[in-house]
């Protein structure tokens, strides 16, 4: 009973927290696939896993979005040109299906999918009222993310990267993928949110480095990297102005701090409170190994998608890297299914995405904003679009890779909202 109490316990925060200020509801965003996974490994008798903790983060949402409107009204859900260059996107892939190669499984694909992109992508951004919200909300984020890590990471069963479900059954139920993105957005939380005085300072270190052996006991090589640049790149943007110097600085910081964690990663995942056994995943070798398969797969599907002029320019179809005539799995490396199963059409439509969520970011760099605090958050979010980016590099399907697309309309929310005259006075002074 205890798993389930603490599952229903934080979730019931959340909805409190949501009910009272609807910007909270973002942390639905962030403890989601943690709490998904705690349930599963602690309280499977009780709940029937992702479907319990999807009603729940959806309903959360909803409140939020109720509670929202009846604050401010309809003029407060403004949607800008990420929304609806993804929407475009979303909509021209779930057209795609109609030339697809293997339509019963896009149209799975799509059934498992939607939901989560219905939700997170296209309703979530718009709880955010007002930025005045965003260091509370990471503040949160961190205070109540420290105990459930250390709880995932000493309480579970653990077996070879990810925990058992009981130690007799023996059976590996969780993600280690989502746990190691969950302490990736722990640690650039505390790394950026550059707030109060040495006990606060005392708690991010903390944090850094529970999400840290998180990370390791997962094996997730790119996570690591992910969090490690995203960390270095933004703290130096959020100290005071952004110079080609200080970018090329934080470049090289990061190259050194990748080499000399992976070079004590293997050391380390074989320590008695890591992994406890040999694990080659941290070599040289078995990296490039893995990442060179997914070139592979990239490539097959492109030189399908480059047989002919119709297909190169509207793509193969949604999901059609599922052809076991092409690959028979999606590719693992985002950007490139996008060319390869939505053509030209659909690729040009992706880097416009980016693109817009580039020029977000320089928009808070360049806002005004007094508060250091405030712009700190703000760069935090834009680290976790470019933390999820970086991993759309390596893993999962541009259907799965929502976290992804939901971030970047966040992030473009709050550039909206630190900029907008009918929300600045308000933001800064909440």
């Amino acid at each position: 009973m205890f798993g389930i109490a603490i599952y229903l316990i934080i979730f019931a925060i959340l909805a409190w927290l949501a009910a009272i200020t609807p910007s909270f509801a973002i942390l639905t965003l962030f403890f989601m696939f943690p709490l998904d996974q705690w349930a599963l490994t602690t309280s499977a008798a009780y709940l029937p896993g992702t479907a319990t903790t999807n009603i729940l983060a959806a309903s959360i949402v909803i409140l939020a979005l109720i509670v929202a409107a009846a604050n401010r009204g309809p003029q407060a859900f403004r949607p800008g040109p990420v929304f609806w260059l993804t929407l475009i996107l979303m909509f021209y892939a779930l057209g795609s299906v109609v030339w697809t190669p293997v339509p019963d499984q896009a149209y799975d694909s799509w059934k498992k999918g939607a939901p989560y992109i219905l939700t997170f992508c296209f309703a979530l951004p718009f709880v955010i009222q007002n930025t005045g919200d965003i260091t509370r909300i990471l503040k949160i984020l961190v205070l109540i993310g420290i105990p459930l890590m250390m709880l995932i990471i000493f309480y579970l069963d653990w077996g070879y990267r990810a925990v058992y479900v009981g130690a007799s059954l023996g059976k590996i139920t969780t993600n280690p993928l989502a746990l190691a993105q969950f302490a990736g957005h722990l640690a650039i939380a505390a790394a950026l949110l550059q707030v109060g005085g040495t006990k606060w300072k005392l708690i991010r270190i903390l944090a850094i480095l529970i999400a840290g052996l998180l990370i390791l006991k997962t094996g997730s090589r790119g996570q690591l990297v992910a969090t490690v640049l995203s960390v270095t790149f933004f703290y130096f943007l959020s100290q005071g102005r952004v110079s080609v110097p200080k970018l090329g600085l934080a470049a090289i910081l990061a190259t050194i701090l990748l080499v000399l964690m992976f070079m004590k990663a293997g050391d380390l995942v074989q320590s008695e409170y890591v992994l406890g056994r040999e694990d080659a995943r941290w070599t040289e070798e078995a990296s490039a190994e893995s990442y060179e398969g997914r070139w592979k797969n990239a490539w097959a599907l492109l030189a399908k998608c480059q047989s002919e002029p119709t297909t190169m320019v509207f793509g193969c179809g949604n999901s059609a890297s599922y052809d076991p005539k092409i690959i028979g799995i999606y590719p693992h490396i985002v950007p490139l299914e996008i060319l390869g199963e939505e053509g030209l059409v659909g690729f040009l439509i992706y880097l416009a995405i980016l693109w817009r969520s580039a020029l977000n970011v320089l928009k808070i760099l360049k806002t005004d904003v007094e508060d250091f605090a405030l712009r700190s958050g703000l760069l935090a979010f834009a680290a976790f679009a470019f933390f999820e980016f970086l991993l759309t590099l390596k893993q999962g399907s541009m259907l799965g890779a929502w976290p992804s697309f939901s971030f970047l309309i966040i992030l473009e929310r709050l550039a909206f909202l630190i900029s907008d005259p009918k929300h600045k006075e308000r933001s800064l002074q909440k």
